[in-house]
């Protein structure tokens, strides 16, 4: 994207880095996120500080895969981010485990397909709602 598409190109488009939409972690060297002096050098276009991103891997674990729900937590937190941003319109670039655990354990998707696996490169238009309940373990983010 940061080479082909205009908008890209001369940085009207605000690329932050955030660590909640790390793909799973643990054990699998190719889920092991690079250092952040790397990815800076690499994408000096992306804000890494908006988010606090670490300059390790918080995540990784060479001998513990990381259990599905602290990444559904991390996806949940992930969502309140993105609920206080100013922004309306935001692109979120994730990989399989993840966005397959945010759709189907964090947000409540009324359409079934919302829930299915994503292909590769598949990419999805979605429009999130945040409500208020008053149970605090019910708080989850809705799909229209």
């Amino acid at each position: 994207a940061r080479f082909g598409h205009p908008a890209v190109v001369d940085s009207r488009v605000h690329f932050v880095a955030h660590e909640g939409c790390h793909e799973i972690a643990g054990v699998h060297t190719c889920d092991r996120r690079r250092c952040l002096s790397e990815l800076r050098q690499e994408f000096p276009m992306v804000d890494y500080d908006s988010a606090s991103v670490q300059e390790e891997d918080p995540f990784w674990s060479e001998t513990v895969r990381e259990p599905l729900p602290q990444l559904a937590q991390r996806g949940y937190e992930f969502l309140l981010w993105i609920r206080s941003r100013p922004e309306h319109d935001i692109v979120v670039a994730s990989h399989f485990a993840w966005l397959f655990t945010l759709s189907s354990a964090v947000l409540h998707c009324d359409d079934a397909s919302l829930k299915a696996g994503f292909l590769t490169g598949e990419m999805r238009s979605i429009i999130v709602r945040f409500e208020d309940v008053p149970e605090p373990s019910a708080k989850r983010a809705r799909t229209d």
